[in-house]
């Protein structure tokens, strides 16, 4: 009996815990601590959302690069079926 109540006793502080891992909460009654954590926290998210907005542009311009370089793609496409389609004519010709 004594072994059930010791469980049940931490368990709803286990529970709490991993609520707190789960919602990213800091958990910690030392003040000096906790605001430690809490500012290292913050660091931490703003250090992601720079790299974000990094991302953010040079996913952004590597779209327009792609969008250049299918652009040309389709042009030279055009230009070598032009090329062939005279070609072919031009065969078409001398063997006539």
């Amino acid at each position: 009996m004594l072994l059930s109540f010791s469980l049940q006793a931490q368990t709803p502080c286990r529970d709490s815990l991993r609520l707190a891992m789960q919602h990213g909460r800091v958990l910690v009654r030392n003040v000096a601590l906790r605001d430690s954590l809490l500012k290292i926290r913050l660091e931490t998210i703003n250090i992601l959302k720079t790299q974000n907005l990094e991302l953010q542009t040079q996913n952004d311009s590597l779209g327009k690069q792609s969008f250049v370089f299918e652009h040309k793609h389709s042009k030279v496409k055009k230009q070598r079926n032009i090329l062939f389609g005279i070609l072919l004519i031009a065969t078409f010709i001398l063997i006539i």
